[in-house]
């Protein structure tokens, strides 16, 4: 893990909440300079500590090291859907996807709606024919 990620991703969080390092150290229960020797590369947290920093924060660990996800529930959604698939159709949705541009995805979604709501419908039509 890079030293320099974890201690500008504190500095940034600190900021955030208008609050010095002294004060972070202090509230996790440290001493005075434990998140300067953080920020500044000296060290790494432990465990313990990073969770002690999450908790101030309000964040989780996954935040804490994917701060640019924009919507972490709906992520595990998708993780938990995605190891449900094989992993020879895994590699052949991954090479799919990274063919995709942007604009190709609503296009896709559309697409898959369309199905879902067939499939559906035929579901149903099925349900209702006299044997």
């Amino acid at each position: 893990m890079d030293r320099k990620f974890i201690g500008d991703r504190i500095t940034s969080l600190r900021i955030g909440r208008d609050i010095s390092e002294r004060e972070l150290s202090n509230t996790i229960g440290k001493s005075d300079n434990y998140i300067n020797s953080i920020t500044t590369g000296r060290t790494f947290p432990s465990i313990e500590s990073l969770l002690s920093i999450c908790d101030y924060f309000e964040i989780t660990i996954f935040d804490f090291f994917y701060p640019s996800v924009q919507n972490p529930e709906l992520l595990k959604k998708a993780y938990d859907e995605i190891i449900r698939i094989s992993a020879d159709n895994l590699e052949e949705f991954i090479l799919i996807l990274q063919s995709m541009k942007p604009s190709d995805f609503e296009g896709l979604v559309s697409f898959m709606n369309r199905y879902k709501w067939n499939k559906n419908q035929s579901l149903i039509e099925s349900k209702t024919k006299p044997f």
